[in-house]
This record gives C-alpha cells, structure tokens and sequence, in this order.
C-alpha cells in the first residue's frame, strides 16, 4: 500500500535509520480530525498513525475553547465519547488536550 524508503541521517554517534516524514494524512487521520473538528467546535486538531501503517495506533492532539474549565481526565473523556465508534478498533491512542482562550 504505502512504499518507505530508508534516509540515512548521519549524527556524532553514527548513522540512523528512520523512515521519511509524510506529508499526506490517511483516510482515518482525516475521519478522527473531522469528527473532533466537528464536535469541538475547532480547527486545531492534529491525528498521526504511529501504528506503523496498520491503522490501530494514533497520537491525537486537541485544543478546543469548549475544554476550559475542564479538568484533563474531563477533556479526555469527551474525547473518547467523540471517538467511541472509531476507538473499537484501535489497539492503543496518546491523547493530549489543553483549552484555547477562544
């Protein structure tokens, strides 16, 4: 499906192997994105697969005006709620969440 090529990044402690940066979101990055989009009422939404191409593991990053005066565990459960349908099917997801000023 997805073609990788190794990048040979050379440091003082020798080369490192890691697999190019992308520029492009997945059809499921995009469906989580739009819903917490749609649901939080903003634009500032990062989705990532670190799954390896899998689909099953994501680091998500929110920030929304409709988490102020929420505690973290609070921000997280609305986050789950949002998701429910789609965490069925993950394996494991990295939430970070913090109230916008506006």
């Amino acid at each position: 499906m997805f073609r990788h090529t190794r990048v040979v990044v050379r440091s003082v402690l020798g080369p490192r192997y890691a697999l190019p940066r992308k520029f492009y979101a997945t059809e499921r990055e995009e469906r989580i994105a739009q819903l917490l989009r749609t649901s939080l009422k903003t634009n500032d939404v990062q989705v990532t697969d670190i799954s390896g191409g899998c689909g099953a593991m994501f680091n998500i990053a929110v920030t929304s005006p409709l988490f102020a005066g929420k505690s973290m565990v609070q921000q997280h459960r609305d986050v789950n709620a949002i998701l429910k349908d789609e965490i069925k099917d993950m394996h494991g997801l990295t939430l970070k969440t913090k109230a916008s000023s506006s």
